[in-house]
């Protein structure tokens, strides 16, 4: 995985099974501090913990330019919890960003923070 610390994704995996989660949402912050999201299913988490998620940047203020717009959403599990207002068993998680070469993406706020 990316970033400073290792977690035991079989044990996250595991959690988010009990909990019969459905759905994951995947929290992007904009630079205005709102926060933007993706949904990718339960079976599709695994991967993302491992490789994240592509999504296309200029579809959030401030990101990126269409020409260098690729960028990739990688869950933070110790932000892992389960969204008990939402629909469907959902668990929420906040995203680091990337470029599509793994390294922090500048624009990122909890990045520059």
């Amino acid at each position: 995985m990316i970033g400073s610390k290792t977690y035991d994704v079989n044990s996250i995996l595991e959690k988010i099974d009990q909990a019969n989660v459905k759905y994951i949402r995947l929290i992007i912050i904009d630079i205005h501090g709102s926060p933007k999201s993706l949904i990718i299913k339960k079976e599709d988490f695994e991967d993302a913990l491992t490789y994240g998620v592509g999504f296309d940047g200029s579809s959030i203020p401030g990101y990126s330019q269409i020409e260098n717009s690729d960028l990739i959403a990688i869950p933070d599990p110790s932000t892992l919890t389960l969204a008990h207002w939402e629909y469907s068993k959902t668990a929420i998680a906040l995203c680091n960003v990337y470029t599509p070469e793994y390294k922090p993406f500048p624009g990122d706020p909890r990045a520059v923070l």
